[in-house]
């Protein structure tokens, strides 16, 4: 594969051991809310690491939520180093995934949405929410679940001005203890909270992004409900080989 360079401009911490990482975007490369970029080093370009977008297609650099989880041989903990702004790291040339809208033609058809994640899986989310946002779709049912251990953890209040924005967005943390008032707290897991909220599932399109762990809980959660209308859009496409829907081609 041809790579192309990018280099590290800035890391913004945030809460929870996890940064803001701003990249570089080389000119023309493209992407749709949602996707996740390859990422390596000049000193080890087969060291392939993939981290999901969280910036929105209309700005000027990329940007990345990483948690820094302290290991010397990490590439989160390498990314999370300031001393490491301005080094050069090597892109894929072509952004990944499936976890994407068509904005447009959404806008004309407000689909109801719900996005499920868990931990700095809230990237492509918040990618995709500030897209909704730039493309002025602020009144479609929109429910956002985000797991965390704890309230501390919860990274980007910015998305507490989004409840203003977006006319019909609801908000809920699923944290193993604590809350966030006045908002809906469950004690437990995403896929769990979904499942106890929606009786039907039908028309809807749903969006998974977390650990592999999380989202084979959530597929398994969700695969008990009638899904013959349901959109599922998740890039970890061997848990998806299993759950019979009818509108999102395995690739």
């Amino acid at each position: 594969m041809r790579f192309i360079t990018t280099k590290i401009l800035s890391i913004t911490p945030l809460k929870g051991d996890v940064s803001t990482i701003e990249l570089l975007k080389p000119e023309g490369f493209s992407f749709k809310a949602g996707q996740y970029i390859q990422l390596s080093t000049p000193e080890a370009p087969d060291e392939k690491r993939f981290y999901s977008l969280a910036s929105t297609p209309h700005e000027k650099n990329l940007k990345l939520h990483v948690k820094d989880v302290h290991m010397a041989d990490s590439f989160s903990t390498f990314l999370c180093n300031p001393n490491h702004i301005g080094r050069s790291l090597l892109l894929a040339p072509r952004a990944m995934g499936e976890m994407t809208l068509e904005i447009p033609p959404f806008s004309k058809t407000p689909t109801p949405l719900i996005f499920l994640c868990a931990g700095t899986g809230f990237a492509p989310v918040w990618s995709l929410l500030k897209t909704l946002e730039k493309n002025e779709i602020t009144n479609t049912p929109i429910s956002v679940y985000w797991g965390l251990d704890t309230p501390d953890m919860m990274y980007i209040d910015a998305l507490f001005e989004l409840d203003k924005i977006f006319t019909n967005l609801t908000l809920t943390f699923c944290f193993q203890t604590g809350e966030i008032k006045p908002y809906k707290t469950y004690h437990g897991f995403v896929g769990d909270a979904l499942k106890d909220d929606f009786s039907d599932l039908n028309g809807y399109k749903i969006f998974i992004a977390g650990p592999p762990a999380m989202a084979e809980h959530t597929i398994s959660s969700i695969s008990t409900k009638n899904l013959d209308q349901t959109e599922i859009y998740c890039d970890y496409s061997f848990l998806m080989k299993d759950l019979n829907y009818l509108n999102k081609p395995i690739s």
